[in-house]
């Protein structure tokens, strides 16, 4: 696959799609906005003053709360730092290719691009949309060394029963939480599996597994990271987003990123001897209450997402917390497809009881983010539509 013309189609500066390959070898002027399937139209016209400090950004869309749309500055050079870091932590070098099956307008599908561009590897990309099967003979014909998956993707090629071909070295996975039950038995076929935590705030990894080890995620080198009074995880380094784009009622402003900048994501941070580790605990603002006690939705969607690979319904269940005119909040739960009794009987069996399970919305599919991440507020909205305050259990 020949980048420049694979790329093209989703970065542009001053109005021209391009893809530089010798980006990293020298200086270029303006920006690059990462669009996706967006037209230019739809990009915000930055104030002369405001373009003149962003000379040496990428513009990467995100979806903040509410759905309000933005666009986040990250650094030339913070993106560099960052792909630097990870192939030093990987051990990647010219000869370990890559397998590219994330969108390259999401930082965790261009890191991808950086990293190889940096170590003289190559990227081969799928011909076509994902499917596991096409991945796997990817991997084989070209002896990729190395790719990223989000969850949904390693739960497709877990599926498929094959072992991991013998020219991987690692497989990072992020963009969601990995369910033990998965990571297990995708080791259990030889996929060389290194689970990791990052943002696009942070020109993707903050904290990776160790290559070959199953053990806690430790903090990358270029962070310096410390926790605020509400638990929220504080990042100071230079891969650290200048600022956000934001798209409100009275049109685009410029937000700034401080340093250290406390993101939206609760952690736990232990020191061992030179080791930082960190532990993610979930989204601060997932949290509600149930008759005055504080749940949050990231564990107890892990206890059913166990239960559900066991029964063999894996990605396909997934909690939320509705409105209850007497209770508060109430957890929920959503099936795609066909319903599954047992699912909710183990899990409310193992359940404390303002944690168990108030009524069940039968869907024709859950909704998804490209990523396959499950986009909780389309699930409030759609199992409300269809009658889920009417029909609570209690």
């Amino acid at each position: 696959m020949a980048l420049a013309l694979e790329f093209s189609r989703w970065l542009w500066r001053g109005g021209q799609g391009q893809w530089d390959p010798a980006l990293w070898s020298r200086e270029f002027p303006g920006g690059l906005w990462m669009v996706g399937s967006e037209s230019v139209a739809q990009l915000p016209t930055l104030d002369p003053l405001l373009a003149s400090k962003m000379a040496e950004v990428f513009w990467f869309r995100s979806s903040g709360s509410g759905g309000v749309t933005k666009w986040l500055a990250l650094p030339r050079e913070g993106v560099r730092r960052s792909a630097l870091e990870v192939n030093r932590w990987l051990g990647a070098g010219p000869e370990d290719d890559w397998a590219l099956c994330l969108p390259t307008h999401h930082v965790g599908g261009f890191s991808i691009l950086v990293r190889a561009a940096l170590s003289g590897a190559r990227v081969h990309g799928l011909a076509q949309r994902w499917e596991a099967g096409a991945l796997l003979a990817l991997i084989r014909s070209h002896g990729v060394a190395f790719l990223s998956l989000v969850p949904t993707q390693l739960h497709d090629l877990v599926q498929t029963g094959q072992r991991a071909p013998q020219s991987l070295k690692s497989v990072l996975v992020g963009g969601a939480a990995l369910v033990p039950e998965l990571a297990l038995q995708a080791r259990s076929l030889g996929w060389p599996i290194v689970e990791t935590y990052g943002m696009t705030e942070a020109c993707s990894q903050v904290a990776t597994q160790r290559p070959g080890a199953s053990g806690a995620l430790e903090v990358l080198p270029h962070w310096q990271v410390s926790l605020n009074a509400e638990g929220r995880l504080c990042l100071a380094g230079p891969s650290l987003a200048l600022g956000a784009l934001s798209l409100r009622a009275d049109g685009w402003s410029w937000d700034p990123l401080a340093s250290p900048w406390c993101s939206e994501d609760r952690v736990e941070l232990i020191s061992c001897g030179e080791v930082l580790q960190l532990c993610p605990l979930g989204r601060a603002g997932s949290g509600f209450k149930v008759f005055g006690e504080l749940l949050y939705l990231e564990p107890l969607q892990g206890r059913l997402d166990g239960i559900a690979r066991r029964l063999g319904f894996g990605g396909k269940a997934a909690l939320v917390d509705l409105p209850d005119v007497r209770a508060g909040r109430r957890v929920w739960l959503g099936i795609e497809g066909e319903v599954c009794p047992q699912l909710r009987e183990i899990y409310d069996a193992q359940s404390a009881g303002i944690e168990r399970i108030a009524g069940v919305i039968q869907l024709p599919q859950l909704p998804r983010g490209e990523l396959g991440k499950i986009t909780l507020h389309s699930l409030r909205k759609m199992m409300i539509e269809r009658g889920a305050l009417d029909r609570g259990s209690g």
